[in-house]
Order: structure tokens, then sequence, then C-alpha cells
């Protein structure tokens, strides 16, 4: 017999907010969106950034169909911030999205890993 359990300890707090979208939903948006904090309260471990990297690399991305996407989508995906936190926006997880959107909500977090390791 097993027993499996899930005991979150912490959950962030809601501490930062996309400017212009403090309390809404904030649209997707290729070239992200500024952010800023919400209180004077602090996350110590993170940092939020508003400078943008017009150089920022991106990764391949692949659609639906398994192929890279097309030439349009990487002229899009242009620069970022340098934030400890993806400022895309949001996408629903219940929506109808192009694959390579929601691949680019987790190589943000690919990018800050791998900044943390070669420091």
């Amino acid at each position: 017999m097993y027993v499996v359990m899930d005991n979150t300890m912490a959950t962030m707090g809601d501490l930062i907010g996309f400017n212009g979208y403090l309390n809404t939903t904030t649209p997707f948006s290729v070239k992200e969106h500024q952010v800023q904090w919400k209180t004077d309260r602090r996350y110590m471990d993170f940092n939020i950034g508003n400078t943008y990297n017009e150089t920022c690399a991106y990764p391949r991305f692949w659609n639906e169909t398994g192929f890279p996407v097309d030439n349009v989508v990487n002229s899009e995906l242009q620069g970022c911030y340098d934030s400890d936190f993806d400022q895309f926006g949001d996408i629903e997880a219940f929506g109808v999205f192009p694959d390579w959107q929601r691949q680019v909500e987790c190589v943000r977090n690919l990018f800050q890993i791998e900044a943390d390791v070669l420091e």
C-alpha cells in the first residue's frame, strides 16, 4: 500500500503586478510587460526588472505539427526584461493558444536557471 501526500509549505504572495493590469488578467505579449511592486513588501530571493535587453536570444520553438515555428514568430521574439520573473502576461490554462506561446513561458524559467548555474 502506498500513500501519496502533497503538502504545500508556502505559496508566493501577490506582491508584483504588470503596469496597467494590477488586478486584472494581463494579455500575453511577446514584448513582455513592465512590472511594479504592489506594496512595500518584497521577495527577498527574487528581483523584478524593467530594463529591456534587446539582445536576448531565444531557443527554437516548435508548432503543433512538430515542425519549427515560422520565421514570423522568431522575428517577434527579440529581447527580454532583466527579471527573475517572466513578464509575458497570462496564458489561460484552457484556452486555444499556439504551442510556442505555452513554450515561451517555460523557456523564461530555463534562462534564469542557466544564469544561476553560470554565476
